[in-house]
């Protein structure tokens, strides 16, 4: 009897040790199993993320016409850009979208030329940025360590070996000119927030006047004014552009827009001072991609040349 026990312990631990082994094995390979669909799922939505660059990519390189204006179908286009899917999946899919100054989500894809070029703007255009976004003191001292930060001819001592002395390449360098400047990174963030949908690295210099914002407008021409009645025909030279261009859709040309606008001689004089800093066709545009595939997000941010057809920016998160 003993012995017939004896058996069935070891048997009951053999049994148990089976079925904690079988178990085991199980949870491992359930384990598996979502990692591989996860990591299945990760890689899908990197390539929809992909698709929908490349998507956007093809409607910028169709446009080609004498300008850039919200109308074409690479701006503002729900249709193509909500839902990007090869096969038409309704929940694996990818977004191409962006939010505009007034916290509106639009489907397309944002002209990087639509903001300040930090690399080519006057340090009176960026004091005058600054002072616009809650700067106040710093505006001016800023704008200066900007223009020093960025210019080759600064001679580096000891204290400026930081200094890139060259353009800066990408719109995050401006947080690490900003980091300098306050000695404080919090402080420092907090400021890139209120600035980083003005500013852009990617431009040659000149806004895009179908495309501008009306305050960041209004920032170029008041950076210009040099009296009081030109103080005040910048506020209103800004509005009476965008409220032509509501009305006119876009703008093929600069000529034109002072005899459209009916410019009093304060408005003209300070028009006749900012025209050479506007154009009608842009070159670099920013495009977020944003997929989806289950419970896999993937986020893309790339910014193409489409003059020399070349990414020059990629993020992907």
């Amino acid at each position: 009897m003993q012995r017939k026990a004896s058996i069935l312990l070891i048997s009951s631990w053999v049994l148990s040790l089976l079925v904690i082994f079988a178990l085991s094995l199980g949870f491992r390979a359930q384990i598996a199993l979502k990692l591989s669909g996860y990591q299945k799922n990760n890689l899908l939505a990197a390539f929809l993320a992909k698709a929908g660059i490349n998507r956007a990519i093809y409607e910028l390189k169709e446009d080609a016409n004498a300008y850039d204006a919200f109308s074409e179908s690479w701006a503002d286009n729900e249709k193509i850009f909500s839902k990007i899917s090869p096969d038409e999946n309704e929940t694996e899919f990818c977004t191409v979208s962006y939010v505009d100054g007034e916290g509106r989500k639009i489907y397309g894809v944002k002209d990087e030329q639509s903001k300040i070029d930090i690399n080519n703007s006057s340090p009176k255009v960026m004091e005058e940025l600054f002072n616009s976004k809650g700067l106040g003191i710093d505006a001016k001292e800023l704008s200066k360590l900007l223009k020093e930060w960025t210019s080759s001819s600064i001679e580096a001592g000891e204290e400026k070996k930081i200094f890139k002395n060259s353009p800066l390449s990408t719109n995050e360098e401006f947080l690490l000119v900003l980091e300098y400047f306050y000695k404080d990174r919090p402080k420092a963030q907090d400021a890139y927030k209120n600035i980083e949908d003005f500013v852009t690295v990617y431009s040659g210099g000149k806004l895009n006047i179908n495309t501008v914002q009306e305050d960041v407008f209004f920032v170029l021409a008041k950076a210009y004014a040099q009296n009081e009645e030109e103080n005040a025909a910048a506020k209103t030279i800004a509005e009476k552009i965008i409220k032509l261009r509501q009305d006119k859709g876009f703008f093929k040309d600069i000529s034109s827009i002072s005899f459209d606008a009916s410019f009093d001689t304060a408005e003209l004089s300070l028009w006749n001072k900012i025209n050479a800093f506007l154009g009608v066709k842009s070159n670099y545009f920013r495009i977020n991609a944003r997929a989806a595939v289950k419970e896999v997000s993937k986020e893309v941010n790339v910014v193409f040349n489409r003059d020399k057809n070349e990414i020059v920016y990629w993020h992907q998160d």
